[in-house]
């Protein structure tokens, strides 16, 4: 009986053996699996965060470096001022100098490049006057944007004149944001940049356009608004210059904000932001000629889904 007995443990042990080898080998597969996939998850959640960072830094910096590339346009405006003078810089010096330049060829994106004159109240009558003379047609009238006429500050030439023809005689002086900028770039004797407005010349993009200004002061004088006889500016339409890049990823929800101390402007996004999103974004904030903008990226399923499938490598930068 004892013999048996031990017999019958015996062969329940290995039984019991039998049964638990396998699900320990089982268990210890499924701990390894979910392991893998964690970890799996881990890495592409990395390869899509870096693969965003690295296609929002592209955004910012193709942006950036073609409106530092317009103010080179600016400053071609300002060197012709100093090489004839005020006294004959008229609307003729300008329609020359527009004959031996093709500026939106040169500076793709651009809507054009011009001139705004800072005019006293007391000479308002004689400057009006002065550039109905200098015109084929006669014409050139004054436009206000506001009620408030302190400051004269008036577009007087921009070329090409045909696109841009809404925006002469326009005094920037009359508008907020316009306003602010200029006398901002006087102060600073630098490239300025507006907040988004709305251009007079493009009307349907509704503030997602921008003047550009460098201010022109008088011989040797301290930055000021009293010494800035005017500022050579262009005006821009964000769409415009951003269709003017190669820009990245069609997949990704791209968008640019204004940011200030009192609100965040978008004045850019490429896309609708909608619950099929991806969950992933990233966003870089860049100084740009006095402004703040951020420059933001949101993933889509199809971007999620083709970072996944590429090596974790293929988006480290040497």
């Amino acid at each position: 009986m004892i013999r048996q007995s031990i017999a019958s443990n015996s062969n329940k042990n290995i039984a019991r053996r039998f049964y638990i080898l396998p699900a320990i080998v089982l268990l210890v597969g499924l701990c390894l699996s979910i392991n893998a996939e964690i970890s799996q998850r881990a890495e592409d959640s990395k390869k899509v965060e870096l693969a965003l960072k690295n296609a929002v830094e592209k955004f910012e910096s193709q942006v950036t470096e073609r409106l530092i590339f317009y103010s080179y346009g600016l400053r071609s405006i300002d060197s012709l001022i100093s090489a004839v003078g005020k006294e004959n810089f008229d609307h003729q010096a300008v329609q020359s100098f527009a004959r031996s330049r093709d500026f939106q060829t040169e500076f793709p994106g651009v809507r054009g490049f011009g001139f705004i004159q800072n005019v006293r109240a007391e000479d308002l009558d004689a400057f009006v006057a002065n550039n109905q003379a200098m015109r084929p047609d006669g014409v050139f009238n004054v436009k206000h944007l506001s009620p408030n006429h302190e400051h004269l500050f008036i577009i007087r030439d921009i070329l090409p004149e045909s696109k841009n023809a809404s925006a002469i005689g326009l005094n920037i002086g009359s508008e907020e944001r316009r306003r602010d900028a200029a006398i901002e770039s006087s102060a600073r004797n630098e490239v300025t940049i507006t907040s988004p407005i709305t251009l007079v010349q493009a009307d349907q993009s509704i503030k997602q356009g921008f003047l550009i200004l460098l201010p022109f002061l008088e011989p040797e004088t301290a930055p000021s608004l009293r010494n800035t006889w005017g500022w050579s500016y262009a005006p821009i339409v964000i769409d415009e210059v951003i269709d003017s890049i190669d820009t990245v990823d069609d997949n990704l929800i791209l968008s640019i904000s204004h940011q200030s101390n009192t609100d965040e402007s978008l004045f850019y996004q490429s896309g609708a932001i909608t619950d099929q999103t991806g969950s992933y974004n990233y966003h870089s904030d860049a100084p740009i000629f006095g402004k703040n903008w951020r420059f933001e990226a949101h993933t889509s399923t199809p971007f999620v889904n083709s970072i996944k499938q590429a090596p974790y490598s293929a988006f480290l930068k040497f």
